[in-house]
């Protein structure tokens, strides 16, 4: 039962985030987002899965998160320090 909501929720997190229409259903060009968003997701769990034991550790895990970490850095300050004389503000990332 626990299993059976937590999947419908998961579900309706999924459709709410990618019904752009807000028609309650996902139609083609809505799922193909979709589809994409969840293979980047598992691309990335691949990346931390090392070993490639289905499962993460708390050492792979720390790699992993220590590497993407270090890269968004990378990637905001790149933004910040080549974009235009302009102040630009890192809260509008997220």
């Amino acid at each position: 039962m626990k299993q059976c909501l937590i999947e419908q929720l998961v579900t309706c997190m999924f459709v709410g985030m990618f019904d752009r229409d807000q028609s309650g259903q996902i139609e083609l060009h809505e799922f193909q987002g979709l589809w994409n968003y969840l293979t980047q997701w598992r691309a990335l769990f691949d990346q931390f899965d090392r070993d490639r034991s289905g499962t993460i550790d708390t050492s792979e895990l720390n790699t992993g998160l220590l590497c993407h970490t270090q890269q968004v850095v990378s990637e905001l300050l790149q933004l910040r320090y080549t974009a235009s004389a302009v102040p630009y503000c890192f809260c509008t990332l997220w």
